[in-house]
């Protein structure tokens, strides 16, 4: 009988000893300690850069009190950053500290018997230059007997500056010739004889741009004619992409021709009858090796399949700004970029609203349309460096203007 009690003795001790072990696991765990902004579901938030700078609020909370304080060192996660840029397709930068009050070994305090305490961080001011900044902030370390939450102790705020610029008005083409010609033209020597131009050979690209016309009553308002060089392959030699189209008649239940139509690589697609006039588009025209896509605000809009798929493009002269002298509607354009890749339509999307980075290795041409009235000289400036600077003839259309700055949303 005493050695049944002494069995059973251990039994009740050793299950004592794994309820003790297990009550002391879910107490740690059941007070796990979290960035609060890290506990939805986003990922991330954005902190809009202004010329005072960016102003965010970091809020530091325990599952429940605790009896003595608890010091919680706040600091970056440039790993965790380089980690979103790769699920998202973005390039952000972390922001350097020196930019921040945040400091090399910030500390909060959770006091004694309270859950949680903010922070708040400033960053100054200072100038991007087209590149993309993040402050990926995450708790490092902390005193107290209290787990760090593993997936809610990081937290990435997006500091961007969205665009507000001049845009052009252009009233549309009266003489021969493009409006705009961009750098390398073509050149024809007294023998007839071309050469220059870009001979630019891309197996994939990126055309993205922003766009606003007045009316589209008008048939064929040119925006881009991008020729290759070697006219005796017509299909593989053009890419054209317009508003309206004479092949196509006006929509009966209104009269207009308020659609898009991009012809390239043998293609040609044609968009339904429903922009509205004065609305910003963003457009985007991709070859990604096998189809032709056009994006509309980042999302696809137009698809077909190459005729050419696996070919390399040769672009030889850039124009814009094409259309006939019937019509008479006015064109804004803005932040054309010029990419060799095919972009996603998540990264159109979470750039499109914001300066590109000019020294980015993929991009080729950027004219930002921008230079205002105080400084253009009939240039549209190549932000790259690459020398593709865009030409604007004043006398080929019927009148010209800027915008006052404005954002795109």
């Amino acid at each position: 009988m005493k050695r049944k009690y002494s069995i059973l003795s251990m039994i009740v001790a050793v299950s004592g000893l794994f309820a003790g072990c297990n009550d002391a696991e879910y107490g740690i765990k059941d007070n796990s300690i979290y960035l609060v902004e890290a506990a939805s579901t986003a990922k991330s938030a954005m902190a809009p850069m202004m010329p005072a700078g960016a102003d965010i609020t970091v809020t530091v909370r325990l599952a429940k009190p605790v009896a003595e304080n608890t010091e919680v060192n706040i600091g970056l996660s440039p790993e965790e950053l380089e980690k979103y840029n790769s699920e998202n397709g973005s390039f952000y930068l972390c922001i350097p500290l020196e930019h921040t009050n945040l400091g090399a070994n910030a500390k909060v305090t959770v006091k004694a018997g309270e859950v949680a305490v903010s922070k708040e961080i400033h960053i100054n001011y200072f100038d991007m230059q087209g590149k993309r900044y993040a402050l990926p902030i995450a708790i490092n370390g902390l005193s107290g007997n209290v787990e760090t939450s593993a997936s809610q102790s990081k937290f990435i705020y997006i500091v961007d500056k969205k665009l507000f610029v001049r845009t052009p008005n252009i009233k549309y083409r009266i003489s021969d010739g493009p409006a705009i010609e961009a750098q390398p033209l073509e050149v024809t020597d007294p023998s007839g004889n071309k050469s220059g131009g870009w001979n630019l050979s891309l197996s994939s690209y990126t055309l993205e741009f922003w766009a606003r016309l007045d009316k589209y009553n008008s048939q064929n308002f040119a925006i881009f004619g991008i020729y290759g060089n070697n006219s005796a392959i017509p299909d593989n030699y053009e890419f054209y992409l317009r508003f309206g189209d004479a092949n196509s008649k006006p929509n009966p239940e209104n009269g207009s021709r308020n659609y898009i139509n991009w012809k390239a690589w043998g293609a040609q697609l044609t968009g339904p009858f429903e922009l509205i006039a004065q609305q910003w588009n963003h457009w985007a025209a991709v070859y990604d090796g096998t189809n032709v896509i056009l994006y509309r605000n980042g999302e696809e809009y137009l698809k077909s399949s190459a005729k050419y798929p696996g070919s390399n493009w040769i672009m030889h002269t850039v124009i814009l700004i094409t259309s006939h002298t019937s019509t008479n509607n006015t064109m804004n354009l803005s932040q054309i970029r010029l990419w060799k890749k095919a972009l996603s339509s998540t990264q159109i999307k979470s750039n499109m609203y914001y300066e590109a980075d000019p020294s980015h290795p993929d991009l080729e041409a950027y004219w930002k349309m921008d230079e205002g009235p105080d400084n253009f000289r009939n240039i549209f400036h190549d932000a790259t460096g690459h020398g593709h600077d865009a030409i604007f003839y004043p006398n080929r259309v019927y009148d010209f203007s800027w915008t006052e700055p404005q954002n795109f949303e």
